[in-house]
């Protein structure tokens, strides 16, 4: 058991600080539009999954606006929808992703500016429209 803690505490402590600040996105989020997605770090890069769909957009189950016809009938729950942010040390925001909106059946750039104990604020953009949120830690 001690060894487990030591070993708990030697990995806890090793976190450099770029990389605790990196992390803080990580964990499960609820959106503005009803979905909860769990955001997880994967090689260096951040990526959320659909974890609840919470009677999302009238109560949407299916992937029915995707513009690949064959993905249509998908269930919407475990649709890794965020993909490849990467930590920007010197701005201090999550950039470079992509996210899927399946509402409408597109994609469009992602940025996280801000990560607060219990809120992030995330910003979507295509062409020259951004919108921006605030997601909820769960």
């Amino acid at each position: 058991m001690t060894t487990l803690f030591n070993f708990i505490l030697i990995i806890t402590v090793g976190l450099s600080p770029t990389m605790q600040e990196a992390n803080k996105v990580v964990g499960k989020w609820h959106l503005e539009n009803g979905l909860d997605i769990d955001i997880y770090e994967q090689n260096g890069k951040y990526h959320g999954k659909i974890i609840a769909l919470n009677d999302f957009n009238d109560g949407q189950k299916l992937d029915e606006k995707n513009p690949d016809k064959s993905l249509r009938n998908r269930s919407l729950l475990g649709i890794v929808l965020l993909k490849n942010l990467s930590y920007n040390v010197e701005k201090g925001i999550w950039e470079d992703g992509k996210m899927y909106a399946p509402h409408m059946g597109m994609t469009a750039n992602l940025e996280i500016k801000k990560v607060a104990s219990n809120t992030l604020t995330a910003v979507g953009s295509k062409l020259l429209f951004w919108h921006t949120e605030e997601w909820q830690r769960i």
